[in-house]
């Protein structure tokens, strides 16, 4: 899986209205369930908080802008395969 910077925009399957990534592995709520990223509704933002939608890599149908991917990123996503790689006994 590619890890998609904050502020990439993405169309899900089955879905015609734009995602604005804002997110990494976001827990749902009174569940165990981990999905890859939060998101909100793409041009108007976060309008309520109750609202964020959560999805994982393999529902995206399209990236229709990909974000900024500068070196402090980069370094960042180094950090999260690293603790991914914990997590799953890797290291």
């Amino acid at each position: 899986m590619t890890i998609l910077p904050i502020g990439t925009i993405v169309t899900l399957k089955n879905a015609t209205k734009r995602i604005l990534v804002i997110g990494y592995y976001p827990q749902e709520v009174g569940s165990d369930t981990v999905y890859d990223y939060s998101g909100v509704p793409f041009p108007e933002g976060l309008v309520d908080s109750k609202k964020i939608l959560l999805f994982n890599y393999e529902q995206i149908n399209e990236i229709n802008h990909f974000s900024i991917n500068d070196e402090e990123t980069k370094k960042f996503f180094e950090e999260i395969e690293k603790v991914k790689e914990r997590e799953n006994g890797n290291l």
